[in-house]
């Protein structure tokens, strides 16, 4: 519960800072609280749950994805490639396994 409303937090934390970022930025902090929320999800081996986070991974990058270079799209799109395959089997613990690894990728990325 309490991991849940610290994503829900962020989120909403987000919401309220568009004003003053770019959507890009905003769209880019934006995958990180959804990353996480995969991790409760699997936890509780909600796997439509997981899939539909993955969607919203997908949708995000979707509409910030012009702003990376291709240096950090590509493991962006890499790794919610892997994510999708994982959700599509419902491997809930591989899917888990890998947020870390998406995390990782995020620290990384700058929109232009």
């Amino acid at each position: 519960g309490a991991r849940q409303a610290a994503l829900d937090l962020a989120r909403a934390g987000l919401d309220l800072q568009l004003r003053h970022r770019s959507p890009a930025e905003t769209d880019l902090a934006r995958l990180d609280p959804w990353a996480r929320q995969i991790l409760i999800d699997a936890e509780a081996g909600d796997a439509g749950a997981v899939a539909g986070d993955v969607a919203i991974l997908e949708t995000i990058r979707n509409r910030m994805v012009h702003t990376l270079d291709a240096a950090g799209a590509e493991p962006l799109k890499r790794a919610l490639d892997e994510l999708r395959r994982l959700a599509g089997d419902e491997d809930l613990d591989g899917a888990a396994g890998a947020v870390p690894a998406l995390l990782t990728t995020l620290t990384g990325l700058r929109p232009a």
